[in-house]
């Protein structure tokens, strides 16, 4: 059986009320993110465990920017790093809030791995300032589909607020201007098993986005009867080994680098004419 077509019959794009929005489909990677990716598995030294998510809050950068691990509890963590010159955080909180309305303005992030993307509660569009807008995601679910690597996952991304993870009342000290957060959930088994952060922190040229992903941390509850009892089975170290080999902290490496940097190239012109002509 042929693989599937994963290249974009057309360069996605997305009609505006001044005309249509069509981005560049080329997907670049940094020679850095090149270099992580043939260095394969790190160290689990230098790795951040989730309960240690407030390290992101320091000055600096960490032992780990690129790169991917397994941690001692055996979750699989993935780090980028990417600059994102002329973009601001308001920029990312209306970003997360109004891609996925459409799946069409999800395959702008990604124009050859992303399929599919709808909010699981309905938005009402109507545009709004910055805290509206993240009233828009935050609570809400994105059921999306995208191919990270050569698999097709169809997830449900359930964005959470930014306390759940870290100490807010830090972030103005650490040029922190916002931070994504999710949990991420296989919608075919229906069981979470990773969580997501991008902290836009400032800098000199606009802002960096510093991602972090922590997979295998199953959480099977929503599953009637057996959900209480298979989640130990499923957190055992063999099981997260199992289930979410090192190949996958690969891939989401490349994935996310490849989606973030086209980001950063497309977004303020998309942000100027949607938000300050009102399309």
């Amino acid at each position: 059986m042929n693989a599937p077509l994963r290249e974009p019959q057309a360069l996605p794009e997305v009609r505006l009320a001044d005309g249509v929005f069509r981005p560049s489909a080329a997907l670049r990677l940094g020679e850095t993110i090149i270099a992580a990716a043939r260095a394969g598995l790190r160290p689990a030294g230098e790795g951040l465990a989730l309960r240690d998510a407030n390290a992101l809050l320091e000055p600096g950068h960490l032992a780990l920017e690129n790169g991917y691990a397994r941690l001692d509890d055996a979750l699989l963590y993935v780090a980028v790093l990417t600059p994102m010159p002329g973009v601001t955080g308001e920029m990312i909180d209306w970003w997360f809030a109004w891609h996925g309305e459409e799946s069409a303005r999800y395959q702008l992030w990604h124009p050859r791995d992303h399929i599919s993307a709808r909010w699981r509660t309905p938005v009402t569009w109507a545009g709004g300032d910055r805290e509206q807008w993240r009233r828009l995601y935050i609570g809400n679910v994105s059921e999306v589909d995208e191919y990270v690597g050569s698999t097709r996952m169809r997830l449900a991304i359930a964005f959470a607020e930014p306390a759940e993870y870290l100490d807010v009342s830090r972030f103005e000290a650490s040029g922190t201007d916002t931070v994504i957060c999710a949990r991420t959930i296989s919608r075919k088994e229906n069981v979470a098993a990773g969580h997501v952060l991008h902290q836009i922190r400032r800098t000199a040229s606009g802002v960096e986005m510093r991602s972090r992903f922590w997979l295998a941390d199953f959480d099977s509850s929503a599953l009637p009867v057996i959900g209480p009892l298979v989640r130990p089975v499923l957190n055992s170290r063999l099981m997260r080994r199992t289930l979410v080999p090192n190949g996958v902290g690969r891939d989401l490496l490349l994935h996310c680098a490849e989606e973030m940097t086209h980001l950063a190239e497309f977004l303020p012109a998309l942000f100027q004419r949607v938000v300050h002509r009102g399309s």
